[in-house]
């Protein structure tokens, strides 16, 4: 099985995606390694059907007591990652942000019915823009934008206009394009 590379940001603040050409039988793909964290942190990519999934793209991932972090993401959104697709990067690098601000330490019931109360309100929550922040520090406020447009895009593509749970997260995204622009 052959690694290959991919970095983004430098010196002290350089992230490395030591990824493989393929995933293993149980879904690991890869590592992130920086001197910013203390662990290695896994690439996990899920072999769920998309009806077992509670992601559409990726997610942090934890053990019951918050430790042992790992990125779990779909495969669509790993090969795409590989391939330089703006929409990936700016995912792995949002989730990436969720660890590096200790949000997996964070235990909260229902937070899905926070985040859509929130975008009901026209807010979101603190712990997504911070992650957002994180993507923008190594990509720039106008790729981090176009990747969440790209986000938009595709749940347009999968799931049509008309669903009202994906209005609801593309308002989220909407919002969160706009705090950004601020």
């Amino acid at each position: 099985m052959r690694y290959q590379e991919m970095s983004f940001g430098k010196k002290q603040k350089r992230i490395s995606l030591i990824h493989m050409n393929k995933p293993m039988k149980n879904g690991f793909a890869g590592f992130i390694t920086s001197r910013m964290f203390f662990d290695k942190i896994p690439i996990i990519v899920d072999n769920a059907t998309e009806e077992e999934c509670d992601y559409d793209f990726a997610c942090l991932a934890c053990g019951k007591n918050g430790l042992v972090p790992r990125i779990v993401m779909s495969r669509e959104v790993y090969y795409d990652i590989k391939r330089g697709k703006l929409y990936a990067r700016v995912i792995l690098l949002h989730e990436l942000g969720h660890y590096f601000c200790n949000h997996h330490l964070i235990q909260k019931e229902n937070r899905d019915e926070e985040r859509t109360k929130l975008a009901s309100n026209d807010e979101v929550s603190e712990e997504e823009i911070k992650a957002d922040l994180f993507a923008v520090e190594y990509l720039g406020v106008e790729s981090v934008v176009g990747g969440l447009d790209g986000i938009c895009d595709h749940l347009k593509k999968k799931y049509g206009e008309q669903d009202d749970d994906l209005s609801i997260v593309l308002k989220e995204i909407y919002i969160r394009k706009k705090k950004l622009k601020e």
